[in-house]
């Protein structure tokens, strides 16, 4: 039986895209035994490839983007010591939308602003939810996970009755 493909809520490809590179990945990983970023690189570099479409060939470009991820990468690197006689840290900064619109750029605030400030926070506890929501549909077929499930699932319950 083929396998069916959809995109991953979050990412940049629709549904048929995500057919073409996961059935491009099958034949990767038959062909080499296993599927690796540098796989993907080599076999989307042949213009007749499926995969080539997705990436950008531009060097100028592609560098900028990759500065652009390495800038994002900093920003995500650093933690925040938040007590000072246990060592415990927290992440220093979080992604936001600071006019709460969709479509605007996510920008970055610290720590402090963004739990200090209540729509800050609430997109931050939405961000969290979504992301555990991500995690649980993820691995929700292990069974060694059942009681991380079940308490995933509680805390989803209360989020989605504070949302209201």
């Amino acid at each position: 039986m083929k396998s069916i493909y959809k995109a991953a809520k979050g990412f940049p490809i629709n549904d048929d895209d995500a057919q073409v590179i996961g059935t491009s990945l099958e034949v990767i990983e038959k062909e080499y035994g296993n599927v690796t970023p540098e796989l993907v690189l080599t076999v989307g570099r042949s213009v007749s490839s499926p995969l080539h479409k997705f990436f950008d060939w531009d060097d100028e470009q592609a560098s900028e983007k990759w500065r652009k991820h390495q800038a994002r990468k900093l920003i995500q690197s650093i933690e925040v010591v938040i007590n000072y006689e246990t060592g415990e840290s927290q992440k220093a900064f979080f992604n936001i939308r600071e006019d709460f619109d969709e479509n605007t750029p996510l920008v970055y605030v610290n720590i402090e602003r963004a739990l200090s400030e209540k729509e800050l926070r609430k997109q931050i506890l939405n961000n969290a939810l979504r992301e555990i929501t991500y995690w649980k549909a993820k691995y929700h077929t292990y069974k060694e996970f059942k009681g991380i499930i079940g308490a995933i699932s509680i805390v989803q319950k209360k989020l989605i009755r504070r949302k209201k």
